[in-house]
């Protein structure tokens, strides 16, 4: 089992790491008891930065889903060199960064896959008070757009076309996009409301060719060309695979789904 990323990503705070967003561990840092047990997972964390851009606190605000890497996550983050916020005259003022960090362990390039979810919650007027993104595809990579999503989707309006109706009511939703098996497409949350956009069936063999697609529904979220081809070279492009390995049959889906207010 080697180590394939450690790298936390996007999201900065009014401090921020000297030489970019990126805070990278080492291997050494992977904690050898999540090693021994396969254990994996994205932390979301939050650096106190004092005037002088030194890290004076760290606090864990989402889970890895283990002590250990959460532990780790601060050891990593609060060992880092960050530039100190500023103030409207540019004094060094103390501040804070967030972000997150993901632990991976693999056997070797994790797969091209997609699975993230915008999460919001609303209030009572419909307006949305909070934004996270979240993976939900074990092997997914959350890189910096992806994790950028809630600038350009978290806000009431996207949420109310994706589901087609008003967000007033609702107490949460998500739009969630992912790539999985065809037999395992769906993650049920239980919510009460769900509206399925876009589902593109594709036959992908073991490197990463797809060899066939299908579009089973066409794409009509906002923003969507309705004439875009998924199965072209904007998509799931088709090409001639190797003729010697297997082929698994995978789908694409984009879909939202809403709670609503009890």
């Amino acid at each position: 089992m080697t180590l394939s990323a450690l790298v936390a990503m996007g999201l900065a705070g009014m401090a921020a790491p000297v030489g970019g967003p990126a805070i990278l561990a080492t291997e050494k840092d992977y904690p050898d008891e999540a090693r021994r047990r396969d254990l994996q997972g994205d932390a979301q964390y939050r650096i106190e930065v004092d005037a002088a851009g030194k890290a004076t606190n760290c606090v864990i605000t989402s889970t890895a889903g283990n002590d250990a890497l959460d532990r780790a996550t601060c050891k990593v983050a609060i060992r880092a060199k960050y530039q100190p916020a500023l103030d409207d005259q540019g004094r060094a003022v103390p501040g804070q960064f967030q972000n997150w960090m993901m632990w991976n362990l693999s056997d070797g390039t994790p797969p091209s896959a997609d699975g993230h979810s915008i999460n919001v919650v609303f209030n009572a007027a419909g307006e949305v008070v909070a934004c996270r993104v979240s993976r939900i595809v074990y092997q997914a990579i959350l890189t910096i757009p992806i994790l950028r999503r809630c600038e350009s989707m978290g806000n009431a309006s996207v949420f109310a076309s994706f589901l087609g109706r008003s967000t007033v009511g609702l107490k949460s939703a998500a739009i969630r996009s992912y790539t999985t098996s065809k037999l395992s497409e769906h993650f049920d949350t239980g919510a009460d409301l769900r509206r399925e956009r876009t589902v593109v069936e594709f036959d992908q063999d073991r490197s990463g060719v797809t060899t066939a697609c299908k579009v089973v529904v066409a794409p009509i979220m906002p923003g969507a060309d309705s004439g875009r081809d998924m199965c072209g070279p904007g998509g799931f492009a088709v090409r001639a695979g190797s003729g010697n390995d297997s082929v698994m049959t995978k789908r694409f889906t984009i879909d939202a789904v809403a709670t609503l207010v009890k």
